[in-house]
């Protein structure tokens, strides 16, 4: 007799229904700012960033980037985008 056993942490969830990815907004322990510093810790190929609220108003990174990601997102029509240079991301 063969009987299915849950190996991984993952799976359970899964099988039980559960989101592995939280729906809820940033928690006060990472501000917009440390999420683009920590963003930044985690590859080198970042050269700037920025971060926009749903409102599309600048939540940190660099200012000059405001417009060009209004842009980028509009025509993207996704909620986010990553622009891939020579020079990086």
């Amino acid at each position: 007799m063969t009987t299915h056993t849950t190996t991984v942490t993952t799976q359970a969830i899964r099988d039980r229904g559960t989101w592995l990815f939280s729906r809820s907004g940033m928690t006060s322990a990472l501000t917009p700012d440390l999420a683009l510093a920590y963003l930044g810790e985690l590859t080198s190929d970042i050269r700037a960033s920025v971060l926009l609220g749903a409102d599309g108003e600048l939540l940190a990174g660099d200012e000059a980037l405001v417009e060009p990601a209004r842009a980028l997102l509009a025509a993207a029509d996704a909620p986010a985008v990553e622009v891939l240079t020579p020079r990086g991301g």
